[in-house]
């Protein structure tokens, strides 16, 4: 009955898909470009420094002791210092998962394609054709922007789903042998692969993380301009140098979680030589 696991590895992808398009709605730093959000932070951080320089300036006569304004602005910096690593370290991991099951899941589509070439006719000549055209679909970036061809290539690939589970089940009903049995695993082993690949693209930091280290930055960054302006120094320079570096950061943690839409992607080039590399299939006379 081993069928029986292409169904529910089909109700699985339905459930990621619908999840991925909540997701989608809900997160509003990964909706914009790289640069927008670079720029946008960069000024808003900017401008919290320069207002708490101007606050400094015109408090800085009413204040003796200005070594407690220095322990608030290294405790600050260090809390938004540590936060912005530990995000930083879990959207590089979670990139790293990405580019792994990729390379996973064109190793087990490999697999299946070989173990096609087993299968008694007409299954073989069937699924083969199936096969191919589903690993030149899987080659093409899935990107996580919307838009129509985006849209297209989505819907392709589950029609593709559906008539591979519906030829695979046809195969495992009519012939229960070991050969069937040993291509039905591996052929589950790379939608579920599939559907792990789905639920990870869309497992992002959350907007709250975000918002919260973007408050922590601004409230860091007003305490720098407020100790520039409390001893009678401009600090233009640094202010801006250390606004437009939480302002990266920032953008990589987002970009890292965006694996098609950014500057960072998942190389999908395995994927891509698995394509290539399948051998030319030959259509028999007969079909």
């Amino acid at each position: 009955m081993t069928f029986l696991r292409l169904a529910t590895s089909h109700s699985r992808y339905t459930d990621c898909g619908q999840a991925r398009r909540r997701i989608m709605e809900s997160q509003l730093f990964y909706s914009q470009s790289p640069l927008v959000v670079l720029i946008t932070v960069s000024l808003i951080l900017f401008l919290s420094a320069s207002i708490g320089s101007a606050i400094g300036r015109r408090s800085r006569d009413r204040i003796e002791d200005k070594s407690q304004v220095s322990t608030i602005q290294a405790s600050l910096l260090g809390i938004l210092g540590l936060l912005l690593g530990f995000t930083f370290a879990v959207a590089s991991s979670r990139y790293d998962s990405r580019r792994l099951l990729a390379i996973d899941e064109a190793n087990a589509l490999g697999t299946a394609f070989m173990g096609a070439q087993m299968l008694p006719e007409p299954h073989r000549t069937k699924l083969s054709d199936d096969l191919q055209r589903y690993i030149r679909l899987r080659a093409s970036p899935l990107a996580v922007q919307t838009g129509p061809r985006l849209s297209r290539v989505k819907k392709q690939t589950e029609q593709a789903q559906h008539v591979i589970r519906r030829h695979a089940i046809a195969l495992a009903r009519e012939r229960d042998t070991e050969i069937t049995s040993i291509f039905i695993d591996s052929l589950n082993q790379s939608l579920e692969l599939y559907s792990s690949r789905v639920a990870t693209y869309y497992a992002r930091v959350p907007n709250t993380i975000l918002w919260i280290l973007l408050c922590i930055a601004i409230v860091g960054l007003g305490m720098v301009g407020y100790g520039f302006g409390m001893v009678g120094q401009q600090g233009w320079l640094v202010m801006g140098l250390v606004s437009v570096t939480v302002a990266a950061v920032m953008v990589m943690i987002v970009d890292l979680d965006r694996p098609e839409a950014g500057p960072t992607r998942t190389i999908v080039q395995t994927m891509t030589d698995l394509k290539n590399s399948l051998p030319n299939y030959q259509q028999s006379p007969g079909r």
